[in-house]
């Protein structure tokens, strides 16, 4: 079956077919072969901070392939530990895709009907949420808009923090690599979390292992495997 999906999405890209139609194709395919990759990915587990976490596995985006089968299965667990009922904020829209979480979403750039298209700077008044979450969504801010504005992401950060009421709770996560003026503040440690980890892929199957800050200097995104080769994941 997979074979014969590989062959189909070839002779359409040879033939001139949209990209759009391929993406298609390609969706099938994830659909068809994700009941089996669950089981198989099920047995598997990875350590951080001294505990076993599951992968998480989900055929959005398909998370066997990349950093949220880490990701989703921290803030899963960080979930688990935000009182409810809580006022929780995402900034970035991530959380919707995996998990059935009454929550705030702020994305300045998704146009998907209850999302709040809105610069997190200009965003909220202070102590408004009891919990914040963000994932993978920091190292875009003034990094990937024009014109880039490598000091935004700092400020971006502080101003997530004063949207926190007293004792609320952080979770952020974000690729090492990808913005190097977010990654000078991880190796500066300066990003002020109680709790800080760091994890790096170690095989193209997509396993995780939690290692030291040093061991991600030379971490590069998209190198050698697609997406996050290392993670930074703070939590307060």
């Amino acid at each position: 079956m997979q074979r014969l999906l590989r062959r189909a999405s070839h002779v359409l890209a040879e033939e001139g077919a949209t990209k759009t139609l391929v993406k298609s194709l390609d969706k099938v395919k994830d659909l068809a072969v994700y009941p089996f990759l669950k089981r198989y990915y099920s047995k598997r587990t990875f350590s951080s901070a001294g505990k076993e976490y599951s992968y998480f596995i989900h055929h959005y985006n398909p998370t066997w392939r990349n950093e949220r089968a880490v990701e989703i299965a921290l803030v899963k667990e960080f979930l688990q530990r935000v009182p409810e009922p809580s006022r929780l904020l995402e900034v970035g829209n991530g959380l919707n895709y995996y998990l059935d979480v009454p929550h705030v979403v702020v994305d300045k750039y998704e146009p998907t009907p209850g999302i709040i298209n809105q610069d997190i700077l200009e965003f909220g008044t202070p102590g408004s949420f009891d919990a914040i979450v963000s994932i993978s969504t920091l190292e875009h801010v003034g990094w990937d808009e024009t014109p880039r504005d490598p000091g935004k992401v700092r400020a971006a950060l502080d101003h997530m923090r004063k949207l926190l009421a007293p004792g609320g709770r952080f979770f952020l996560s974000f690729p090492i690599g990808y913005n190097t003026a977010l990654d000078q503040l991880v190796f500066n440690n300066e990003l002020g979390f109680r709790d800080t980890r760091y994890l790096k892929r170690i095989s193209a199957d997509n396993r995780w292992a939690e290692v030291a800050l040093e061991d991600t200097v030379s971490i590069a995104y998209n190198r050698p495997f697609p997406a996050a080769n290392a993670l930074f994941v703070g939590i307060d």
